[in-house]
């Protein structure tokens, strides 16, 4: 009776050893703060599935619904470079709500640019991996 009792304390100091060692392993970016200069969006065609096609292009059948993507751009201005990025926003979520960059034009904004990738923090310090679509140095 008393071991099953010691199961449960080892189990949770187990737990939070493997929190800690995962915290310790996951990456920390050297972050800056640019400028938010401007943010645009586009919706592209993504595919199509069965459904009501009412406005659909010509290509779909009448009984399929053509579904979109949203794609969602950022400039921003830091240490000497402009950079042009995007984000693709999925359609729904689990939820239903799209997750979407929470950011303000004209504000700061943190950035880090690390082997490659590009990772914006939002107004909320959620981390939103972006693709690079332009690189400028600024004069």
């Amino acid at each position: 009776m008393l071991a099953g009792l010691c199961e449960g304390p080892k189990r949770l100091l187990l737990a939070v050893g493997l929190a800690v060692v995962a915290s310790a392993a996951a990456p920390k970016h050297d972050w800056k703060t640019g400028t938010l200069v401007d943010v645009g969006e586009v919706q592209e065609v993504a595919g199509s599935t069965a459904g009501n096609a009412v406005g659909a292009p010509d290509a779909v059948r009448a009984n399929q619904k053509v579904l979109y993507s949203t794609l969602q751009g950022f400039v921003i201005k830091g240490d000497g470079i402009e950079w042009v990025i995007k984000v693709r926003i999925p359609s729904t979520t689990a939820l239903g709500h799209p997750k979407r960059p929470n950011v303000t034009v004209n504000a700061p904004v943190k950035y880090c640019y690390e082997k490659g990738k590009f990772y914006l923090l939002d107004d909320d310090g959620k981390k939103f991996e972006m693709v690079i679509m332009r690189k400028e140095a600024l004069p």
